[in-house]
């Protein structure tokens, strides 16, 4: 087309000079017949030029069009592309995820369904009574005969034979929603629901505990998303009723979790229709809707709801990323081993490990049986 249009302007450049030397024949004088047929010729030649520029715009714009809709397209390729690629790398690590945890679960026989329902332990133990779960000596987790001491009453208490090497009563056990902890004074004091599932050990029985020998504590608590975190202190100590069951001592923190029980220390435990908390205004177990050492109000409320959300009344330990909504906590005490050394002076071994190694990305090679055993 091109072409055509350069052979187009020869042409009509050849003519144009054509007619300016016809009509400098004219001005002369001189009129000829062919100067009628050169106009006609020049007039035919300018409308063809004229459809030629017409036809050469709208194939230009024709072509900027499809360009522009080649390019769009291409773009919204690219944008699909890039999406699908990011939700196919996020699904799989999704994927691997899941597919980490649910071996596992396959790969553990015993977890916390095991710490629930598992309530057959050996005969042969439940003919006899112990002063400590250290002292039971099957090794299945399920509940006991103990006394502490010669001069207390014998109880039933479920002992953690399994986890962490076992020897570990536990005192709570607040993993679903069937048993309500938004209780009072008398129930708190004496302790409510069924040690084969969820229940409170009671605050009496706490301190008589605590009271005659040394006992380690872990809060073992797991999120809705799966995450398990723990906190361990080497000392726990629970005061009498006339002093309103204060707790007395904390001891040194070890964990994941955070520490969110220090703050707790000396504060005397609080419920609804008994309010022993530092708070001026309103009863913090009222507002909370549990049990639990208040001061004004918590960072640790592990006797409230059961909510999947950042709430007052939620069952949370503060001092993970200053938010943790827990799922379901469990609590335990282990009590303190302790020799005498040559001068007949008693000390305290140092407290036994849990199972650090066993959370987060830290798992060496050397642990990671040790981390399937314990359900990790």
């Amino acid at each position: 087309m091109l072409n055509r249009f350069y052979r187009g302007f020869v042409v009509v450049a050849v003519l144009l000079l054509t007619v300016t030397a016809v009509k400098g024949a004219q001005k002369n004088g001189t009129e000829t017949y062919g100067y009628d047929a050169l106009s006609a010729k020049l007039e035919y030649l300018q409308n063809k030029l004229a459809q030629i520029e017409t036809v050469m715009r709208e194939d230009r714009e024709l072509i900027a069009q499809k360009l522009s809709h080649q390019t769009n397209l291409l773009d919204g390729l690219l944008r699909a592309f890039n999406q699908l690629s990011h939700t196919v790398g996020h699904n799989l690590t999704e994927l691997q995820t899941q597919t980490s945890k649910i071996l596992i679960q396959q790969t553990t026989c015993d977890s916390h369904e095991q710490l629930q329902n598992n309530s057959t332990p050996c005969d042969g133990c439940l003919n006899h009574h112990y002063r400590s779960c250290k002292e039971v000596p099957c090794k299945e987790s399920g509940k006991y005969p103990l006394k502490p001491n010669e001069n207390e009453e014998q109880f039933m208490g479920y002992c953690e034979q399994i986890l962490y090497d076992g020897g570990w009563l536990v005192i709570q056990n607040h993993t679903n929603d069937g048993l309500n902890f938004y209780r009072n004074w008398d129930e708190y004091r004496n302790g409510f629901g069924n040690i084969e599932h969820e229940f409170w050990i009671g605050l009496e029985r706490l301190h008589r505990l605590t009271a005659a020998r040394s006992y380690e504590l872990v809060v073992e608590l797991e999120d809705f998303s799966g995450n398990y975190l723990y906190a361990q202190y080497d000392e726990f100590v629970i005061g009498n009723e006339t002093e309103q069951y204060p707790l007395k001592k904390v001891g040194k923190y070890s964990g994941t979790a955070g520490d969110s029980l220090a703050s707790h220390q000396g504060m005397k435990f609080s419920t609804f229709d008994r309010d022993n908390d530092q708070r001026a205004g309103g009863n913090c177990a009222a507002i909370s809707e549990g049990g639990w050492w208040y001061h004004n109000c918590h960072s640790a409320n592990l006797n409230g709801r059961r909510l999947d959300s950042d709430s007052m009344v939620a069952m949370n330990w503060y001092h993970y990323k200053n938010s943790f909504v827990a799922k379901s906590i469990v609590i335990y005490l282990v009590q303190n081993e302790v020799m005498v050394n040559g001068n007949g002076i008693a000390r305290m071994l140092a407290p036994r490990r849990v199972y650090a190694p066993c959370l987060g990305n830290g798992k060496s090679e050397a642990t990671v049986s040790e981390c399937l055993r314990l359900g990790r």
